[in-house]
């Protein structure tokens, strides 16, 4: 009984290790430890490992649930970053002057959740999946849309000649030549002075609303670019099919994902801090709030999801575990009133519209 005892007290020991680690990887950056960043995928599940622990000491009776809850209360601070009570989804139809709607989505080039209606070649499903993204369109009505994976057409639908006739007459894209394909800002209000930040999926631009101006970074960070092959590799190993180092080549691919991640902060960062004028900052991060991308992002700019979200934050829901990696950020002059993060299968993400007030600067 002794060594069981001594085997769940060191498990416990090795949980609360790890759900520390988890919380250091916004603090190191990936090139410093590519591994300590590898843990921010893991706080919420790491959490609630500990929290199983403290629940069964404590039925025990024994004093070794103080080991877990130690921790929890340590790193608890990051609890409303995945998960949230209150908050406020009504984004409201009849809005005051000084608010504005914002949406974000990967629309996933309108391939559903998969790519298996392009692999089929069921092209009327990708049309209907982007009649539905112009259903979303005008149930929200947002004044500027960030969006990422974007295409113009799709099959019979003209997607940006359908948004151009609901208002959104004003685009800029991270493209240097500026079509409207992948990463893609439409407004109803003028755009100008676009800034390119060295990559294909990012980029800056300013927006002019009400006689003030706004900076808007639409952003879609370095993918994971994990294939089918992965997803099973993983699916195997969490039902214990596969060893865990039959997941090296998955891990080597979160691992540069992560280095990336940090070069792409040190471009985007100058935009923000150089600003004249308040920032809104939004798109797919394709990293987690404990990540080292995200915890320097929210050094300068507010959550809008920890302002006012509601539930889990959940914005993934491809065939890799659910995470949070779609976000609307923005300066603290602005204030978000309300998030909703809307259900769609039209594409492995799921949009989110946010109002915010802007005062007069």
């Amino acid at each position: 009984m002794k060594i069981l005892k001594g085997l769940f007290i060191l498990l416990n020991m090795l949980a609360v290790a790890l759900l520390l680690l988890s919380t250091l990887a916004g603090k190191i950056p990936p090139s410093q430890s590519e591994w300590v960043s590898l843990f921010s995928y893991g706080y919420f599940l790491l959490l609630l490992l500990n929290v199983t622990f403290a629940l069964l000491w404590l039925l025990a009776s024994s004093k070794w649930f103080l080991l877990s809850t130690a921790a929890i209360f340590l790193r608890f601070s990051f609890v409303p970053l995945f998960f949230q009570l209150g908050g406020n989804q009504e984004l409201g139809r009849h809005l005051e002057d000084d608010e504005i709607i914002v949406m974000t989505y990967n629309v996933h080039n309108f391939m559903g959740r998969n790519f298996a209606s392009a692999m089929d070649g069921n092209l009327s499903q990708m049309d209907s999946n982007a009649r539905q993204f112009l259903d979303i369109v005008d149930s929200i009505q947002p004044l500027m849309m960030f969006l990422q994976e974007f295409v113009p057409v799709c099959h019979n639908t003209g997607v940006a000649d359908s948004l151009k006739t609901r208002g959104y007459k004003y685009t800029m894209s991270a493209s240097f030549n500026m079509d409207t394909y992948g990463t893609v800002i439409f407004s109803r209000q003028p755009l100008e002075a676009p800034i390119h930040i060295d990559s294909s999926e990012c980029f800056a631009v300013d927006m002019l609303h009400n006689g003030d101006t706004l900076r808007l970074i639409n952003l879609h960070l370095e993918s994971y670019k994990l294939d089918e092959v992965d997803y099973q590799r993983f699916n195997a190993t969490r039902h214990g099919a596969m060893a865990m180092d039959s997941l090296h080549g998955t891990i080597a691919k979160l691992r540069q994902a992560s280095l990336v991640h940090e070069q792409e902060w040190k471009r985007i960062a100058p935009l923000i801090e150089s600003s004249p004028y308040p920032c809104v900052m939004a798109g797919d991060f394709n990293d987690t709030p404990a990540s080292y991308f995200y915890q320097n992002a929210k050094l300068h700019l507010l959550d809008s999801y920890k302002e006012c979200g509601k539930g889990f934050g959940t914005t993934y829901h491809g065939n890799f575990p659910a995470f949070r990696i779609d976000y609307v950020m923005h300066s603290q002059v602005l204030q978000a009133h309300s998030y909703r993060r809307l259900k769609s299968d039209i594409s492995d993400h799921f949009p989110i519209a946010v109002k915010l007030k802007v005062p007069a600067q």
